[in-house]
């Protein structure tokens, strides 16, 4: 905002005095030169904003699907960019996502497989900036029929090839603690790539038969767990199912 502002003042005084420069060398000329440079200006003016307007949307859909891009983009321009007011949805399949904004989400038209599942972000009923992410595996869902769990785990684990990596279910920006999110090897893989804790490929993905994991829960139990494609972890309101 600083620089844009900067730019203009100095834009404004170089057209005064190169104004009044014009109008004492070449009086006679003055109002013709004057009116096709005022045309040209708005001209050059007027595409640079739909320049801008279409790079600053590319930029922050892109943001959209990385939330740690998101956090650094609200971080340095949070005066200039305008929140989301609709909700959205993403397909995530292996390694690839994509985002969609609503306001009924009737009207998502994304074309369904079996590898692929959703992350619906209410960003409407946020509490403060938390958006709460409802994990689908059909669209047949809206946002206003999901319950936020009372759950909490004190501690939850993934191990991958000899790394151990945190997984944080609830931020300042995020809570996956949602009644019936289920939380399975297809979701921890869109975990580690989405929030940049391990950078998957499509190979890596084709190979991962399951996760170990260990998670401490609300009661303070102790658990190892492996994920699997038949065993996964479900929230729910007042427990978690495995």
């Amino acid at each position: 905002m600083g620089f844009c502002l900067f730019t203009l003042i100095r834009s404004g005084i170089l057209t005064l005095l190169l104004n009044d420069y014009i109008k004492r060398t070449f009086p006679e000329e003055h109002e013709k030169i004057l009116i096709n440079m005022s045309l040209k200006f708005i001209y050059i003016f007027s595409k640079f904003q739909i320049i801008s307007f279409k790079l600053k949307n590319q930029i922050r859909e892109f943001a959209e699907k990385k939330p740690y891009l998101k956090k650094i983009l609200n971080d340095i321009y949070k005066n200039e960019i305008t929140p989301v007011t609709e909700n959205d949805i993403c397909q995530i399949k292996g390694t690839s996502m994509y985002i969609k904004y609503f306001t009924k989400i009737t009207d998502v038209d994304f074309v369904h497989d079996d590898n692929c599942f959703y992350i619906l972000s209410d960003s409407i009923n946020s509490v403060n900036n938390c958006v709460n992410k409802v994990v689908l595996h059909t669209l047949l869902y809206t946002s206003e029929n999901y319950e936020v769990s009372n759950i909490r785990f004190i501690l939850l684990e993934l191990k991958y090839k000899e790394n151990t990596y945190k997984i944080n279910l609830k931020s300042e920006e995020s809570n996956y603690y949602i009644v019936n999110n289920i939380l399975d090897k297809k979701f921890f893989i869109y975990y580690l790539n989405n929030y940049q804790v391990c950078n998957l490929t499509e190979n890596d993905i084709n190979n991962i038969t399951k996760f170990d994991i260990k998670l401490i829960d609300h009661d303070v139990n102790v658990r190892e767990l492996e994920i699997t494609d038949d065993k996964f972890i479900i929230i729910k309101k007042d427990e978690y199912i495995y």
